[in-house]
């Protein structure tokens, strides 16, 4: 009796319900379903998920947009929804909730579990992604994108990493995208931002910027940064990329930038990077005065720990101040640098500090003692090149100390610098161009038998002099 009172006194709540269910489109494991292309733009139901215990169920029954047909150039406009054929005949319509789908990435591997989304597409330009969407598993290798907008309902950006709120961030979710100039979230997403129209994702509970590009500005209310913000590198690619990005400035609310995983996890594969490797094109570093934890002192152009006087990041304009006392472990992976200068302060550096440094030509040590090295200074390279082609400059009476040392004794070159007084040739206490300029003209004017001016001791006056002196005044 009681159950026939319910049924009469919710008929109508039942109805809906039982209506509701003869039009849903469940999916059939039984039946496959090949893969639709719309506007060239390509969609697939991703039933084959290899669901983890943590995600089991969370996602099923849904359409994933997975990129462009072969030689696509232009905008790609993604579907809300999708009808798809199954091999027995029957259609179904399904949602676009993600870009890719489910890729449970292990770092290195190709998805263990899932693909992201638009991955080598040089001829896509724009995108535009509907509402429907609350997941992008990346746009990988896409270098025609010059622009990001991100909707309201995504909560999910890359593939990996979750915070205890449930919206998952991602490593490097637009790896390999390296003309983005503009990035913009839609006002009404609660998850991510780019407040200030600072051109970055910004995560916005808990302040993080988690992707940049060439013309992030980053807003004062940044707290952290993740260390794959800046980073547009493939590492799966031949050609390591960059996001273009020539000048940055840590605000004095940052108080948090990414360096665990190049100090905990990375060391032991003997890899290694910083917030700003590959950016080959990052000239200026600069950080707010009031910052408690981060400086770029003595205009020094470079990202230092306060409390440790560890450098963390470089750029192609750093100058290493005598007060550092470590350089963090791949703390110029793949910088612009050409020449760089480590102070006697300096007593420890971390390993592939200068790996993929291509246009690196000489390293100056001025320590009697060299610096301890963690590991190889070029390891993410696995080989040996840099050790031929970097001239290691140290002081004339510590390059036995530097030859017999496991890290510093593998450089082919290591060349010994005195305390610069042979070559202050006109006696003014200093040594600049006006000592060059001095060595020359003796020499372009006849005066070489003047032996008093033999800069480099080998009893001749001659271009080696002057180069002596271009040495010192370049590596000290």
């Amino acid at each position: 009796m009681r159950v026939n009172t319910f049924v009469k006194s919710n008929l109508k709540t039942l109805l809906l319900l039982l209506c509701i269910l003869s039009t849903a489109s469940p999916i059939n494991a039984a039946v496959t379903y090949d893969p639709v292309i719309i506007d060239s733009v390509i969609y697939i139901i991703p039933s084959d998920v290899d669901w983890s215990p943590g995600l089991s169920g969370r996602y099923r029954s849904y359409a994933a947009a997975m990129g462009v047909v072969d030689g696509f150039i232009g905008h790609a406009e993604i579907q809300s929804s999708v009808t798809f054929t199954g091999n027995d005949g029957r259609k179904v319509t399904m949602t676009v909730e993600s870009i890719g789908y489910t890729a449970l990435y292990d770092g290195w591997n190709e998805g263990i579990s899932g693909k992201p989304g638009f991955v080598n597409c040089p001829g896509l330009t724009s995108f535009s992604i509907p509402n429907t969407v609350t997941r992008i598993y990346g746009f990988f290798d896409c270098p025609g994108l010059t622009s990001i907008h991100i909707p309201s309902q995504v909560r999910i950006l890359g593939n990996t990493d979750s915070d205890p709120w449930g919206f998952f961030i991602s490593q490097r979710p637009f790896q390999g995208c390296i003309n983005i100039e503009r990035i913009t979230v839609d006002d009404d997403n609660p998850n991510f931002d780019s407040r200030d129209d600072c051109n970055a994702i910004i995560q916005t509970w808990s302040n993080e910027l988690i992707v940049g590009c060439k013309n992030t500005i980053i807003p004062s209310t940044v707290e952290s940064i993740s260390i794959d913000a800046f980073s547009s590198s493939i590492w799966s690619s031949a050609e390591l990329h960059t996001c273009g990005i020539k000048e940055i400035h840590i605000p004095k609310n940052m108080i948090t930038i990414e360096k665990t995983a190049c100090e905990a996890v990375w060391v032991d594969s003997g890899y290694g990077y910083n917030l700003f490797r590959f950016c080959d094109s990052l000239s200026v570093i600069t950080v707010d005065r009031d910052n408690p934890v981060y400086d770029s002192r003595d205009n020094c152009n470079a990202l230092i720990e306060t409390e440790t006087n560890t450098l963390i990041a470089g750029c192609n304009n750093t100058i290493i101040p005598n007060t550092i006392k470590r350089i963090n472990t791949g703390a110029f992976l793949g910088s612009g640098i050409r020449s760089i200068i480590i102070p006697e302060s300096v007593t420890s550096i971390g390993i592939n500090v200068f790996g993929l440094c291509d246009n690196l030509e000489s390293i100056t040590c001025k320590g009697i003692t060299p610096p301890e090295a963690d590991g190889g200074l070029f390891s993410y390279t696995f080989d040996d090149s840099y050790y031929e082609s970097v001239t290691l400059y140290v002081p004339q009476s510590a390059i036995n100390n530097y030859r017999e040392d496991e890290e510093w004794g593998k450089f082919h070159h290591i060349k010994g610098i005195n305390n610069g007084s042979e070559c202050d040739v006109n006696g003014d206490g200093e040594v600049n161009i006006a000592d060059l300029n001095r060595i020359i003209h003796i020499i372009c004017t006849g005066h070489a038998y003047l032996i008093n001016y033999d800069v480099n001791s080998d009893g001749e006056v001659n271009i080696a002099d002057a180069n002596t002196i271009i040495d010192f005044i370049l590596h000290y």
